[in-house]
């Protein structure tokens, strides 16, 4: 029979709360009737009695300190022991709990067990304290299929640190933490493992979850066995704090949050990055099925990745579509093997999320970003599409909305497959070094396309690139690829080949830290601004609003920097500031016996002749070498000729230069174009007028060697055992680099320089040890062609070899004999770090 609560029944602190029911006013899940009172006194256990004054034991039993409960019903209790228990039977539903001021103390497996398939309530009022000391036990235990809901308006400390489990759920056992957003209840956990755990499912509807732990904090993570557990964790509401040596949060069937907030430190933060176990795992959120918040607040500070999703097939996605999230990690900030999703497609809302500190800020095999606004900060990678762990990927990084802002010390932006932004607004800074890229796209003929919103990208010029369509422009100096620039002019000539598709400025670009950045239309409206946070000399700018053709000026501090035109995408990302451009001559007729040079287009040269071109161009003639870019249709015998455009015929015996139309070269002389090279005769090579260097031995030219003359050519190296094919853009490498020493504080190290001629398309690589002169360095590792075109540089004093930064010399002065074979690395090392190439001045 129940009874109703009043003053005389239990103390004036419980009966002034609950008097409020008496009158009508729901405050507890249950109606406000209960039907049996225990009181804890130390080693003794009482039970209050009905009004008639009879003892009903049906529902329950007690054996010393040890509460067992077999039937449905309400039961408050209340006092305290050092050694006491509650167990509630398997297949018990119905079971209320009331904990009002109650401590407990148990070495039993759990201090309170819900038995298998049970359904009971734990309703919190006044103080409570519940200790277990077990090393296997739990201060909760709930066991496989049974369901535990926990609310009330006082306070519960369930405190394992001196044995193992805060509260604990089985196979299938389900754990809810609070009704709704009115709980106003405090639980608080210690635990020397785990803090909250349930491998069928926890969620937290209300109230406030403090947790200290060991092991993972919140966690549902069934055993390898167990395929009905759901495992998975949600937060609908409340506020969740966890500080875990290990995870924040584990769901191994995912993890949901609507709502509420969730404080998270891991393993130490992520300043104790560098002192976590590498078997440790110290994740804020972790899953292996689903990550989804569509709301709440969040705040990570984790020594592993803040966010994590892990994923086998292929379909797991991390989705956040609303909230604030706030991380600091000692790895990646937000991590998804497979699809990372932020926001929402076409919708004007979403998640604001601000990663202060990372390895890689923003991860995913495939990253979407939809709307809603973000700030990363990167010790590498501000935003990264990848996983080294899948082959045959499509990767891609979509940007079609939001407000974006990346700070990276590595690539800005980088997706292994294509980058695509149709919307939205996005800033990037990339390292201040050249070995990284503020924009980077994949290997793969990879693009990246602008077809709406904005981008930025704000780094240094040695790996950038440029859209691949959209309009843009570009301020400082070429990036990697880029289209093959144009051959410089030769002395006399009326202007060198035009350079490739895309823009470079007229002079390098230097922006400081600290910079303010701004990009102005010629009708002074501003279409961009910015602080630099770092150092950087390429900026390259993408907007819908940008008109093709139309000039754009950016200012540093206030001051005008440079002056561009708006360009189209070529469909190439390699076509950053094109080629360089050839150097302007003056040149008239060219007198009998001489080859001329031209800019445009050919057509077939007359017979006897040939033109050199830029394109398609005939095969040279046995015993000369002509030198091209692209193919070559079939010369005249004997002839070769040079020409970057249409070429009329010219007059028997002489040939004129200009920038146009081109006569024809004469019978009998050779001309020089920019590509590919057939093979040149036995014991000739064409080089500059300039002293060969003497070669103390070569793979390749370790035979007799001679020096050759080619008639208008000078002193050329060769080898009675293998004819020497020289690059037959020695000259534009020349040009190429004195062009970048002279935009680039006049200095380059060897490292530097090779990536130049990557960028050009020069072939520099060869097998050969070389020592010319005190001047030369002596390095493994390029061609004849290379070392003959850099001598001709120190030879004509434009150039010298710097010390390195010691003020030591940066290479032996002598080398005698042939290096042994270990100092190969030794000597590649020396001569891409220390060795540094500058202009004579």
């Amino acid at each position: 029979m129940k009874k109703i609560i009043t003053a005389k029944t239990f103390g004036s602190a419980l009966a002034a709360i609950l008097a409020g029911s008496v009158a009508g006013t729901t405050i507890f899940a249950y109606d406000g009737n209960y039907d049996y009172l225990f009181t804890y006194d130390n080693d003794s256990v009482s039970a209050d009695t009905d009004a008639d004054g009879a003892v009903d034991t049906a529902s329950y039993s007690i054996d010393g300190t040890v509460i067992t409960i077999a039937g449905a019903g309400t039961y408050v209790v209340t006092g305290s022991s050092e050694d006491g228990s509650i167990t509630v039977e398997k297949n018990s539903d119905g079971v209320t709990l009331i904990f009002e001021n109650l401590t407990l103390t148990s070495a039993e497996e759990g201090t309170v067990t819900v038995g298998k398939n049970s359904d009971t309530e734990i309703v919190i009022e006044g103080e409570n304290t519940l200790t277990n000391t077990n090393e296997d036990g739990a201060v909760i235990k709930i066991k496989s299929g049974a369901s535990v809901t926990v609310t009330g308006t006082g306070e519960l400390t369930a405190d394992a640190s001196e044995g193992k489990n805060g509260i604990k759920g089985a196979s299938e056992a389900t754990l809810t933490i609070g009704e709704d957003e009115s709980d106003s209840f405090t639980l608080t956990v210690s635990a020397a493992n785990n803090g909250v755990a349930s491998d069928g499912s926890v969620v937290v509807n209300g109230g406030t979850v403090n947790i200290i732990s060991d092991g993972d904090g919140l966690k549902s993570s069934p055993d390898e066995d167990d395929t009905a557990s759901e495992g998975t964790v949600t937060v609908n509401n409340g506020t969740i704090n966890i500080e875990s040596a290990e995870d924040g949060v584990q769901a191994d069937g995912g993890f949901t949050m609507n709502g509420g907030t969730l404080n998270i430190v891991a393993g130490g933060g992520a300043a104790n990055a560098s002192n976590l176990d590498e078997d440790t795992s110290a994740k804020g959120i972790k899953s292996d099925s689903y990550i989804l918040i569509a709301d709440g607040d969040i705040t990570i500070d984790s020594a592993d990745d803040g966010i994590h999703l892990n994923g086998t097939t292929g379909d797991e996605a991390i989705t956040i579509t609303n909230g604030s999230i706030t991380i600091a990690s000692g790895d990646d900030g937000i991590h998804s093997d497979y699809t990372l999703n932020i926001g929402t497609e076409g919708s004007d809302e979403g998640p604001d999320i601000n990663i202060t500190n990372s390895v890689e800020g923003l991860e995913g095999a495939t990253v979407n970003l939809y709307s809603g606004t973000g700030t990363v900060r990167s010790s590498d990678d501000g935003i990264n599409a990848a996983n080294s762990d899948l082959t045959d990927y499509n990767y891609q990084m979509n940007i079609s909305g939001g407000v974006w802002y990346i700070n990276a010390d590595g690539d800005g932006l980088d997706s292994n497959g294509d980058i695509n932004v149709s919307g939205g607004e996005t800033t990037v800074f990339g390292a201040a070094d050249n070995g990284n890229a503020a924009l980077d796209v994949g290997d793969n003929n990879n693009k990246l396309n602008i077809t709406g919103g904005s981008i930025a990208g704000i780094g240094m010029s040695g790996m950038s690139i440029v859209p691949s369509s959209g309009t843009y422009v570009q301020f400082g100096s070429s990036g990697m690829g880029g289209g093959m620039g144009g051959q410089p002019g030769q002395p006399g000539q009326m202007s060198g080949a035009m350079g490739g598709s895309g823009q470079q400025t007229a002079s390098g670009l230097s922006i400081s830290a600290g910079a303010a950045i701004e990009i102005k239309d010629s009708d002074g409206n501003t279409v961009f601004s910015a602080t630099a946070v770092k150092s950087a000399d390429s900026i390259v700018f993408a907007s819908d609003e940008l008109e093709s053709g139309k000039s754009y000026t950016l200012y540093i501090n206030g001051s005008s920097a440079a002056t561009v035109s708006a360009s189209e995408g070529n469909g190439s990302t390699g076509a950053m500031g094109g080629g360089m451009g050839g150097q302007q001559g003056t040149m008239p007729t060219a007198p009998t016996g001489q080859t001329g040079q031209q800019q445009g287009t050919m057509p077939t040269a007359p017979t006897g002749e040939a033109g050199q071109q830029q394109g398609t161009m005939p095969t040279a003639p046995t015993g000369e070498a002509g030198q091209q870019q692209g193919t070559m249709p079939t010369a005249p015998t004997g002839q070769t000729g040079q020409q970057q455009g249409t070429m009329p015929t010219a007059p028997t015996g002489e040939a004129g230069q200009q920038q146009g139309t081109m006569p024809t070269a004469p019978t009998g002389e050779a001309g020089q174009q920019q590509g590919t090279m057939p093979t040149a005769p036995a014991g000739q090579s064409i080089q500059q007028n300039v002293p060969a260097p003497s070669y103390i031995g070569t793979d390749r030219y370790s035979t007799a060697e001679t020096y050759a003359s080619v008639p208008g050519y000078g002193t050329v190296y060769s080898s009675d055992s293998a004819p020497v094919i020289t690059s037959v853009s020695e000259s534009y490498a020349a040009a190429a680099l004195l062009d970048h020493l002279a935009k680039n504080g006049g200095k380059a190290d060897f490292a530097e320089i090779e990536a130049l001629f990557d960028k050009i398309g020069y072939i520099y690589r060869g097998e050969c040890y070389i020592a010319a002169g005190d001047n030369l360095v002596t390095w493994y590792g390029w061609s004849e062609s290379a070392v003959n075109m850099l001598n001709r540089l120190i030879v004509s004093e434009k150039v010298r070899i710097a010390a390195d930064e010691s003020g030591e010399a940066a290479v032996p002065e002598e080398v005698s004999g042939i290096p042994e074979a270990d100092g190969f690395g030794n000597y590649t090392e020396l001569h891409r770090i220390s060795a540094v190439i500058e202009l004579c001045s």
